[in-house]
């Protein structure tokens, strides 16, 4: 028995113009809830509150579009290590729902640690390289738009193209990874096609 597919994108103001009306059909629905400064402590707090519980209601994934506020607040060993920890709440919070990572888009503007450019850009390329290794080892999924910087129109946020190239690399995950329900055991999903994970970058502790 097949039913409708529930994605849920908690994201920071990277996701704000995100419009779910170019991701969902008729077999998926999706629902966002973004927030301006928002990091993982943030997101997984509101997760765990009664308005975010409501909003995870019968949802099967979830995908993140965080990590560029803990970068700047406390670059890339610390925001991948609190990613992990974010992974390893919700699947306790919300057992059985798939979790996907958007990878951290280039940025230009200066964190508190790291002066404008190119050092944020490298600090942003150590994180992802971070999460590649946790997604091997942890086994969730990463979508990566890989936007262009010259779309991200103020050194940090896309530009309109560069939210369709999120849209449209959210919708073809969805698209390449349906979930089938069967009513008689479980109502935890099962996936038509299982993931390859890329092998581990370096080696961390997290």
């Amino acid at each position: 028995m097949e039913n409708k597919l529930i994605t849920a994108i908690v994201g920071s103001s990277i996701a704000r113009n995100i419009s779910v009306k170019n991701i969902e059909n008729e077999t998926n629905e999706v629902r966002l809830r973004f927030k301006s400064g928002s990091d993982c402590a943030d997101a997984l707090s509101w997760l765990e509150s009664t308005d975010g519980q409501f909003f995870m209601r019968n949802v099967n994934q979830l995908i993140f579009i965080l990590g560029t506020n803990d970068i700047h607040r406390v670059g890339a060993f610390e925001t991948a290590q609190r990613i992990d920890y974010t992974i390893e709440k919700i699947r306790r919070l919300y057992s059985g729902v798939n979790i996907i990572w958007q990878l951290l888009q280039q940025r230009t503007r200066k964190t508190w640690l790291l002066p404008e450019g190119q050092a944020v850009l490298n600090e942003i390329e150590k994180c992802n390289g971070f999460l590649l290794e946790l997604a091997a080892k942890k086994k969730f999924d990463i979508i990566q738009p890989a936007i262009p910087i010259q779309y991200m129109y103020d050194g940090l946020h896309p530009s309109k193209y560069g939210v369709e190239m999120m849209e449209a690399t959210i919708r073809n995950y969805l698209q390449q990874n349906k979930m089938v329900y069967s009513s008689s055991f479980s109502n935890v999903p099962r996936r038509f096609q299982s993931n390859v994970y890329p092998p581990p970058l370096m080696s961390i502790n997290l």
